[in-house]
């Protein structure tokens, strides 16, 4: 039995200082980033829990269906509260999205494939939209490689839902994380190769690669074995880290979003146990954390509906009961050394000019335990550039130390290979992170870019404004933009460019009519300019109806409710036709 377990246990004088030196931190502002907790659709009552905890993240199930339970008809109550009250805990939120409505396949609610892909893309776009700032990060499904999940082909999953989701996502907020693919590490269901494919397929889009390792008993080593070594024999799956070294993402951002073990299986001790063997190997109390950068246990709280199943670290209510391991987890977020950040703006001039060092402000903040300090080596982090381009500077405490939750501006310098006065401008899409000085990365990576050239860029000096209409009647966005040759234009509803000219006029100058505009045109419009020097992007505007109860991200849809009622899950939307259990028996296997 661990020392620190019985120490939990008796409540010795050690964990009497180590509840102190967690209410310090707490008190000062300081959270442990790396750790969080799936949680569903939680109450208040949970959400206290998952705040007592002292997690940062939780991982939330934002079912489709629920959002949208008919076409072009939405319901953003549950979701609406539970991001409000969330925020209100400080809570960072995690949303893996998912569920087909019933209206949206020819295939089974639920894991039913699409048959317009287009609904997929509007219902990401709004969702990231309405929240827009608010929900940290995106996952895209979840477990596709599971039948119960998804019934379609990897290949439909890639394209139809992983890449079209993160464009989506991306275009309604350029600030939000988007992971996948989410894969059950079963090799039944042929992780391996859907990571592969998936990664592969969606690198440009993605910022996150994201996981489910358990283990095959109730021991730790075990889903460190799956992540680092694979199996014993040639024929075995590989390992996680060398899928990804085999793909080119090793280094990048890796997210373990479900791991755990029941209660039932080995008894709260072997739980509590599991808690502290895994978090010990992968993040240790010296703070030399390994390729883990987020790390989200399954679950928080038991759910009544699924009695024979107990991952949770608190028993179902009403009871709540704390677990041990509820415990335990507590207890290592207050005693941890994380080092962690943030990457919040990219700033540079419009335009680099080619051949010559153009100065770049990256503005992070220490979102870990520890002080920065010069002589550790954090550095800006870089992904995208291409192999001609050079980069210098980036270090961080150049000023002096950078104390957990204090704001650093980092200087850095790009130069762009030197062409030709012809040379066409040139747009690089870039992910941008700070890492230690061994070169580990560290914390949530920012989306940016970077534009070359001689030529200025299109300046957009009127915007688009919002338009409030009644339903079946004509609305109007302009833009006015200068810059030098001629300007194109193009219009963009929710992320996607339009190209129907039958319910549309407009759509290559800078006046655009939407003609009797009904609830599938609600939402964000946006457009694009072009010059023979690159593209520029419009403010956002929206598209709001009145005389009905349809409207878009931003419409009344999203009245508060006066109370919570049930709380559902992907488990209770995705039924096991074979199983009573949704989880733990397809677990057990490698």
């Amino acid at each position: 039995m661990s020392p620190r377990l019985i120490d939990i246990w008796k409540f010795s004088w050690s964990t009497v200082i180590a509840v102190v030196l967690g209410f310090v931190l707490i008190a000062a502002g300081i959270m442990a980033e790396p750790f969080g907790i799936a949680v569903h659709i939680p109450d208040d009552r949970q959400l206290d829990l998952a705040a007592d905890l002292g997690v940062d993240w939780i991982r939330i199930d934002f079912i489709w269906a629920f959002a949208e339970p008919e076409q072009d008809v939405f319901d953003w109550a549950r979701f609406d509260l539970l991001i409000a009250e969330a925020e209100e805990r400080d809570l960072k939120i995690f949303a893996t999205i998912g569920g087909t409505p019933a209206w949206a396949t020819s295939g089974a609610e639920g894991p039913g494939v699409p048959d317009h892909p287009t609904d997929w893309s509007d219902i990401c776009y709004r969702a990231a939209a309405r929240y827009r700032g608010r929900v940290e990060a995106w996952g895209m499904w979840n477990e596709p490689n599971l039948n119960r999940f998804w019934e379609g082909t990897r290949w439909e999953y890639l394209n139809q839902i992983l890449r079209r989701g993160a464009v989506a996502v991306h275009a309604a907020d350029g600030q939000a994380l988007v992971g996948g693919p989410e894969l059950a590490h079963l090799s039944s269901a042929d992780w391996d190769g859907w990571m592969q494919t998936c990664v592969v397929g969606a690198q440009a889009e993605l910022d996150v690669v994201t996981h489910h390792v358990y283990p095959s008993g109730v021991g730790a080593a075990d889903v460190t074995r799956k992540l680092e070594e694979g199996g014993s024999y040639p024929w075995d799956p590989p390992s996680v880290r060398k899928v990804l070294r085999d793909v080119g993402w090793f280094g990048r951002p890796f997210w373990l979003t479900e791991t755990g073990v029941e209660t039932d299986t080995g008894g709260p001790w072997a739980q509590a146990v599991f808690y502290e063997d895994l978090l010990s190997e992968w993040f240790p109390t010296d703070g030399d954390a390994k390729w883990i950068d987020r790390l989200f246990f399954y679950q928080l709280v038991d759910d009544p509906g699924f009695p024979d199943i107990s991952f949770g670290v608190v028993g179902p209510p009403p009871g709540l009961e704390q677990k041990l391991a509820f415990e335990y987890y507590e207890d290592f977020i207050r005693e941890a050394v994380v080092d962690d950040a943030r990457v919040l703006s990219w700033t540079s001039d419009p335009v680099m000019t080619p051949g010559q060092w153009n100065p770049v402000v990256v503005r992070v903040v220490n979102e870990g335990t520890t002080t920065w300090r010069q002589d550790d080596g954090l550095s800006v982090s870089v992904e995208g550039l291409p192999v001609d381009w050079h980069f210098e500077g980036g270090l961080a405490a150049q000023g002096g130390d950078v104390a957990p939750g204090a704001v650093e501006d980092i200087q850095l310098a790009l130069r762009p290979p030197p062409v030709g006065w012809d040379y066409q401008n040139l747009r690089h899409n870039l992910s941008v992170r700070m890492a230690r000085g061994d070169g580990r990365g560290l914390g949530s990576p920012l989306r940016a870019s970077v534009v070359s050239g001689w030529r200025s860029l299109p300046e957009i000096v009127l915007q688009p404004l919002a338009e409030v209409v009644d339903l079946g009647r004509d609305a109007v966005f302009r833009v006015v933009a200068e810059g030098a040759g001629d300007l194109e234009y193009s219009w963009f509803h929710n992320g996607l460019e339009i190209r129907d000219d039958t319910r549309f006029s407009g759509l290559d100058t800078g006046v655009l009519t939407v003609h009797e505009a009904d609830a599938a045109d609600t939402g964000e419009y946006r457009c694009r300019v072009t010059s023979p020097a690159g593209w520029v992007l419009s403010h956002y505007a929206e598209l709001v109806l009145t005389g009905g109860d349809r409207g878009g991200p931003r419409d009344s849809g999203g009245r508060t409710p006066k109370s919570w009622g049930p709380m559902p899950s992907f488990e209770s939307f995705f039924p096991n036709p074979a199983e009573a259990e949704p989880r733990g028996v397809e677990r057990e296997e490698n």
